[in-house]
């Protein structure tokens, strides 16, 4: 409802009284005179303009419910669909948390429109609640794509707690019973390290199930792997790579290189040193997991007292490597195995190349611990740029730690942080323009609607003065 400001409430009341007593007060007017004819029909020409004014501006504007939620949710479905996610959640969160909305047509839409929006903008801990809502509740249309959700937002928080209990009640209420929710639920064990009955659920899913069983195989054979049990693991990662070697999709193939990875360390850890080599060979050239296969492929080889081929291996993996990090490790590796087939000088040559590169790394992190005392609140804040998620440290330092889960999660937190003050700060700043806004010229101006109904009711004033000032003359 659009509330009309109480002073243009006023002019149109007075406006109507002015109105209302020059048509009175004229009828009493001899009729014989021409000049009083035309200044009645002038009266009642205002009069009808007043009532025009009236009807437009001074009735509140109200839609119904439907109708209101409607606007809304389609306003809010724009913005999501463009990526605007924050404004996305302004909207929608005024529906969600509305009740007179709550079971209308479009409700669980809104929901979880509202929580993929807070998803994307990082604010798991409100993202969590509703999509646990949208789990707990009786439209299957979201609930698998929420549990899906659920089990990103407990990882990127590392939180699991609570997530059985909800996939136990879906169990129980007839909706936890697809694939796809017993995929998902099986994830959320083997996070939780709860391998046995991450197992028993990753067994739920059939063969016929097309995208998600090579996926739960996988799974599977991480599982027994954790277990020791090496041979139940080498038979999953099979299948694995059976069900996805003729695929072409990106996820297959990926899903096909990982299989040939892991089942490379499970030989190794059997110290089946042939085997292993053989499955880190299979792993693709156009892999992103090469590097890893050829410099896991060394180790294998090292184990076999296979010095010469480890350091052949080594060199290639020098030559292919993107990042600098890796050919360090690898040089450091290369110069060890020199030393022992008593080739020292080119053994000091590369350790005298690692030093090098890792010189200046260390006298920066030196530098850096000299101008902090011995905060740990301290040393990170000087560490991590919150507002662009990065380390405030040079490019070739970063290399060591951009995969460390710990040291991520902990940048990501950071950068959620001060991402939410940024829009909080943002919000309290609109806020208080709007105020202003109101503030000015009794909020009238702000308002398209409002304004032009003012700008109608003070001609309309204007006219009834000149028709005042003409019943005066007449009289």
């Amino acid at each position: 409802m659009l509330t009309i400001p109480p002073i243009m409430q006023n002019v149109i009341r007075q406006i109507t009284a002015a109105v209302a007593v020059g048509i009175i007060g004229f009828s009493t007017l001899p009729l014989y005179a021409q000049t009083a004819s035309g200044l009645n029909q002038e009266a009642r020409t205002l009069q009808s303009r007043l009532s025009t004014l009236r009807t437009l501006h001074l009735q509140p504007v109200t839609l119904s419910e439907p109708m209101a939620m409607a606007n809304r949710l389609a306003d809010g479905r724009a913005r999501f669909n463009v990526g605007e996610f924050d404004a996305a959640a302004v909207i929608l969160i005024g529906i969600v948390e509305s009740d007179s909305y709550r079971g209308m047509p479009g409700y669980n839409n809104a929901q979880f429109l509202l929580a993929e929006s807070l998803f994307q903008v990082r604010n798991f801990v409100m993202a969590r609640g509703y999509f646990e809502d949208l789990v707990e509740g009786n439209d299957t249309t979201y609930q698998m794509e929420a549990a899906s959700r659920l089990l990103e937002v407990s990882f990127e928080m590392d939180r699991y707690d609570g997530l059985n209990e909800i996939y136990e009640r879906l169990q129980a209420s007839g909706g936890g019973n697809s694939p796809e929710i017993a995929y998902v639920r099986g994830k959320a064990m083997f996070f939780q390290d709860e391998f046995e009955r991450a197992l028993s659920t990753f067994g739920t899913i059939s063969a016929n199930e097309a995208d998600l069983y090579p996926r739960a195989l996988y799974f599977i054979g991480a599982i027994y792997a954790q277990l020791d049990n090496f041979e139940a693991a080498i038979a999953a990662f099979d299948s694995v790579i059976a069900e996805t070697s003729s695929l072409q999709e990106q996820w297959e193939i990926e899903l096909l290189e990982l299989a040939r990875l892991a089942k490379g360390r499970v030989y190794y850890e059997q110290e089946r040193w042939n085997e292993a080599t053989a499955s880190y060979a299979q792993v693709s050239r156009d892999s992103i997991h090469f590097e890893r296969a050829l410099y896991e492929i060394s180790w294998t080889l090292i184990r076999e007292e296979r010095y010469v081929e480890a350091i052949r291996n080594l060199e290639i993996l020098r030559a292919i490597a993107d990042r600098e990090n890796v050919v360090a490790e690898a040089n450091l590796l290369r110069g060890d195995l020199l030393m022992r087939l008593d080739r020292n000088d080119e053994a000091i040559t590369l350790f005298n190349e690692v030093a090098d590169f890792c010189e200046p790394i260390e006298q920066e992190l030196e530098n850096t611990i000299v101008r902090l005392d011995d905060s740990p609140e301290a040393f990170f804040d000087m560490l991590v740029d919150p507002h662009s998620g990065t380390l405030r440290l040079p490019d070739f330092t970063t290399q060591w730690v951009d995969e460390d889960m710990t040291v991520r999660r902990a940048i990501e937190l950071s950068y959620d942080i001060a991402s939410l003050e940024e829009a909080i700060n943002e919000s309290r700043a609109i806020v208080e323009q709007l105020e202003t806004s109101i503030n000015v010229d009794n909020g009238v101006g702000i308002f398209p609607s409002l304004r032009e109904g003012w700008s109608s009711a003070i001609e309309l004033q204007n006219d009834i003065v000149q028709l005042r000032s003409e019943l005066i003359d007449f009289g």
